[in-house]
């Protein structure tokens, strides 16, 4: 299909179409055929220097809508760039005029897909420009927010926060902040295998408390109750202002406790970063037997268990992963100090002067 009208002589349609879950309705719409060189006052531009009637023959042009850009109530369309002969322009992506129209005008309706018939039996010669159209700018604002590309734009926007990593370049220009550094990254291989110590160790120990204390960490919210089957019915207690109230019996145990492995690692864990842990020892003395509620001082043998933990565990692995960095240090400077060919001696005497 061909038209032979000029951008002085276009046709004026009214469309309605869809985009972004959002209504427009288009007050004009122009299709023309490029039939003399462009000038700067058209709503286009040529994708680069060539005379407009090689271009032509070329058939690439590129179609920008700058008005539409600049309304904010108007269609916002995207370049267009035809290249036939498949070949690569200089400094732009090869991409083809069907699939830029398919991705620009999935969202169209019945009537844009016929325009889009139009415009694809003309290539090269024709041009497509939207005119204004009747959409308020608050609605557009909504629609386009819940739209699937705006919520991936907020994704993408999220990553910004990967900007705080940008004062890690100092480390470069600081020649004893990147040994420093290098140290640190040098020594985590060893520190895997550390890690795997570590981890059996607390295993072993999680193990041992659930044979000492598996089953004894529950207690009623009746203090006069010391059983699981006494834990029944209801009690008067009272509340800060100091006024009775009746409230239901239950059987419970505590937050941190030993009645399996996972629950046990978790509650060595705790007491490893020495918060919470006097109230973990407490409830482990006061334990008895197994469903029978807490006695104060009932076991206080069990605070062995604790001590013999400390040592092993915030004195001695702690200091393991110190030491090994200092030590991963030293030899990356004795290793720097190899290439100088030094003897013992000179070494040492660096070493003191350090």
């Amino acid at each position: 299909m061909e038209l032979k009208t000029t951008f002085n002589q276009y046709q004026s349609q009214n469309l309605q179409y869809e985009h972004q879950g959002s209504h427009f309705y288009c007050t004009e719409l122009k299709i023309g055929e490029l039939q003399q060189p462009p000038s700067r006052s058209l709503l286009w531009e040529r994708t680069n220097q060539l005379p407009a009637e090689e271009e032509i023959g070329k058939r690439r042009w590129k179609w920008i809508g700058h008005t539409l850009g600049k309304l904010s109530n108007c269609i916002t369309r995207q370049a267009i760039t035809w290249n036939p002969e498949g070949k690569q322009k200089r400094g732009r992506p090869k991409i083809t005029l069907g699939r830029e129209i398919k991705a620009d005008m999935k969202w169209m309706n019945r009537n844009w897909k016929e325009l889009e018939r139009i415009v694809q039996d003309g290539i090269g010669r024709q041009v497509l420009v939207g005119g204004q159209c009747s959409s308020t700018r608050s609605n557009r604002r909504k629609r386009i927010g819940t739209s699937t590309s705006a919520k991936n734009l907020n994704t993408i926007k999220s990553l910004r926060v990967l900007r705080v990593l940008r004062p890690l370049k100092t480390i470069n220009r600081v020649p004893k902040l990147k040994a420093v550094f290098d140290c640190v990254i040098s020594s985590l291989k060893n520190v895997f295998n550390i890690l795997i110590v570590y981890w059996l160790f607390q295993f072993i120990f999680a193990v041992i408390a659930v044979q000492l204390f598996q089953g004894k960490f529950f207690y009623c919210n009746d203090v006069s109750k010391m059983t699981r089957d006494d834990c029944q019915g209801q009690f008067i207690d009272y509340n800060d202002r100091g006024d009775p109230f009746l409230q239901n019996r239950t059987w419970r145990t505590r937050d941190f406790n030993y009645d399996n492995v996972i629950h046990a690692i978790l509650t060595l864990f705790t007491v490893t970063t020495g918060e919470g842990w006097p109230a973990v020892l407490k409830n482990s003395i006061d334990s008895t037997v197994a469903d029978r509620g807490p006695s104060p001082d009932f076991r206080q043998e069990m605070a062995i268990f604790y001590v013999v933990f400390f040592i092993v565990f915030p004195f001695f692995f702690v200091n393991i992963f110190v030491a090994l960095i200092i030590i991963t240090f030293q030899n990356q400077g004795e290793n720097e100090l190899i290439e100088l060919d030094l003897d013992k001696n000179q070494v040492s005497s660096i070493f003191i002067l350090n």
